[in-house]
């Protein structure tokens, strides 16, 4: 591969050569080194026979950072809909980021939401067209995606930090939630984060090992004094001891990562940081629902009951912990926060309280 300052991959100053194979899909992942903050450069990947198109990368600025422009994705079912949200992102020469929080892909499709298939086959027997089964198929599935152009026009012009939710890590035949991401780390543009709980993405090198622990994905992103932007991780480290009531204390983040998320926005705060953007896969905000017919069941998957609450795999069937989170913010004065959030199939905006 080589890298350079411009589109036609000009004044080449990075180049490298990484070794893959059938045991990694035939992927490759460089790290991109040698950049000065916030500069753009360009790079080409090269095999034997043929070279990439060339790719676009911008460094995250450090300092006195006056602006920072977000894509935000999230939900992307192939088969849910065209890929043209990702071609308006590509369109947008100014973005620094694009976050996607959640569900980048799909292991299956949802059933009312049929709007496209390769090669037309809506046959849900066909492998391209049903849930994974093996772990040849979990990387079918990628390939599936990135054959669309709008997706791949997307990653061409911009950097991408992507968070998993659960159709990405999600086990069923002969795969484990384990080998599923093994796949994530083998085909996004994923940075490895350290094993050690600090969320800190690996330094850059020419070809990116294995994560050493490949659960660890909840990571901090700054851009200078702006903002500094936390992906949290709700599909891996959840603590559910009782999915009998919404009394008792459930963690959506887990003990570890709790800890993690609140002392790095206090430890922004105090820096004196203007935003934290949290990269949020599961709705945050209240949802009440009122006034449902009696024989729409208020309950989530887990058999969780409110009477209120319609879908309490969201941040709704875990109250005490919204509230903990909350309040600790409150205390000590961390405010300016946005919270990026999926998993909801439409727009929503709300205030985020602890009550």
């Amino acid at each position: 591969y080589e890298g350079g300052t411009g589109p036609a991959v000009t004044d080449i100053g990075t180049t490298g050569t990484i070794a893959t194979g059938h045991d990694r899909d035939w992927t490759a992942t460089a790290g991109a080194s040698g950049r000065e903050p916030g500069a753009t450069s360009y790079y080409r990947f090269f095999t034997d026979e043929a070279s990439s198109i060339a790719g676009r990368a911008r460094a995250a600025p450090r300092g006195d950072v006056s602006e920072l422009r977000l894509g935000v994705a999230a939900c992307t079912s192939y088969w849910s809909g065209q890929f043209n949200g990702y071609g308006r992102l590509a369109d947008r020469n100014s973005l620094d980021l694009i976050v996607h929080v959640g569900d980048y892909i799909y292991d299956f499709p949802d059933p009312q939401e049929y709007v496209r298939a390769r090669h037309d086959i809506f046959d849900e027997e066909y492998v391209d067209f049903r849930r994974w089964e093996t772990i040849d198929e979990v990387r079918r599935r990628y390939a599936l995606y990135y054959s669309d152009p709008d997706q791949v026009r997307a990653h061409q012009q911009h950097p991408f930090s992507i968070m998993w939710d659960n159709h990405e890590v999600s086990p069923n035949g002969d795969v484990t939630a384990e080998q599923a991401r093994r796949v994530f780390w083998e085909w996004t543009p994923s940075r490895p984060v350290k094993p050690d709980g600090s969320g800190d993405p690996l330094g850059p090198t020419d070809d990116y090992p294995e994560p050493e622990d490949p659960k660890y994905l909840y990571r901090r992103l700054p851009y200078g004094d702006l903002a500094d932007l936390l992906l949290m991780d709700h599909e891996q480290w959840s603590e559910q001891p009782s999915p009998d009531s919404l009394e008792q204390y459930r963690s959506l983040l887990g003990a570890e990562q709790f800890e993690w998320v609140t002392e790095s926005m206090t430890d922004s705060a105090e820096a004196g940081t203007t935003w934290r953007g949290l990269g949020n896969p599961l709705y945050i905000g209240p949802m009440r629902v009122y006034n449902l017919p009696e024989e729409v069941p208020l309950l989530d998957r887990d058999g969780v009951q409110s009477d209120l609450v319609y879908n309490s795999r969201q941040w709704d069937g875990y109250p005490l912990e919204r509230e903990r989170f909350c309040e600790l913010l409150r205390e000590e004065g961390v405010e300016d926060n946005l919270f990026l959030t999926g998993d909801m199939h439409m727009n929503w905006c709300s205030d985020v309280t602890e009550n």
